[in-house]
């Protein structure tokens, strides 16, 4: 992807993608580090909220922030969830795919094409106010890495 087309690329969606990353620190201050899965219990929330490492390499590493829980046949269940791409070198994250129950959305709808711009905004929007709501809003209590 040409750098220009990126949506990191401009100075607004810098700016949020370092206030994503800084916020997803706060939450969880191992990010950069956990193995493979970290279990957060909110007051106010019916589910678990789960962190979980999807990919990690030098420069770069992708999780999953999702409420984790079960059906009644005890199914696991993620929803709503969104995967996070995190870029440490830069301090900046983005989110690249949400999904629940109605919905199914990748803000790079083809790899290595283009961003779907409008959707890469929803999204990033979506995961500050989520991150925003966990931070300030909830009681949030470690439980353990699974």
């Amino acid at each position: 992807m040409l750098p220009i087309t990126h949506p990191l690329a401009s100075a607004e969606n810098m700016e949020r993608a370092t206030r994503i990353f800084q916020k997803l620190v706060r939450f969880a201050h191992d990010l950069l580090t956990f193995e493979q899965r970290v279990i957060f219990k909110a007051e106010g929330y019916f589910s678990p909220i789960c962190l979980e490492v999807m990919e990690s390499s030098e420069g770069y590493r992708c999780i999953q922030l999702h409420h984790c829980w079960t059906d009644r046949d005890g199914d696991p269940i993620s929803d709503p969830r969104i995967v996070i791409a995190i870029y440490p070198d830069w301090e900046m994250a983005e989110a690249l795919m949400y999904s629940d129950m109605f919905t199914f959305d990748e803000a790079y709808p083809v790899k290595g094409g283009p961003v779907d711009a409008k959707l890469h905004l929803t999204m990033n929007n979506f995961l500050e106010r989520w991150l925003d709501s966990l931070l300030n809003d909830e009681i949030i209590h470690r439980v353990a890495p699974a």
